[in-house]
């Protein structure tokens, strides 16, 4: 009878240990891809087009020019060097950058 009980207790004390293990060892859901302030260090600099129209985009805004100025800019990596910015002047924005070209809405900017 007492080798009946401890073996009851045995198995119910590994059963719940194999629980345990079980809710402990669930990961939780995590978006990666958040929002981050500034702009992605592979947009900052200076970026012209072909016709001469420059841009300068620098730690935490982009400067559209002297007619709109400068926004602040929040961006999040999408995979790929694509990103998206969202500023209050041009609202969300879906760029691609690499080491010398930008391409925005259409159009190809050079370093």
């Amino acid at each position: 009878m007492i080798k009946s009980v401890s073996k009851k207790i045995a198995t119910s004390l590994i059963a719940l240990s194999f629980a345990s293990v079980g809710v402990m060892g669930t990961s939780q859901n995590v978006n990666a891809a958040s929002w981050h302030k500034g702009t992605p260090k592979a947009m900052q600099g200076t970026w012209k087009t072909k016709a001469g129209y420059k841009m300068k985009i620098g730690k935490t805004s982009l400067n559209y020019g002297p007619k709109l100025g400068s926004s602040p800019a929040k961006y999040k990596y999408l995979g790929q060097h694509r990103y998206a910015v969202n500023t209050k002047l041009g609202g969300t924005l879906k760029v691609t950058a690499t080491a010398h070209h930008l391409k925005m809405q259409g159009t190809t900017y050079y370093k």
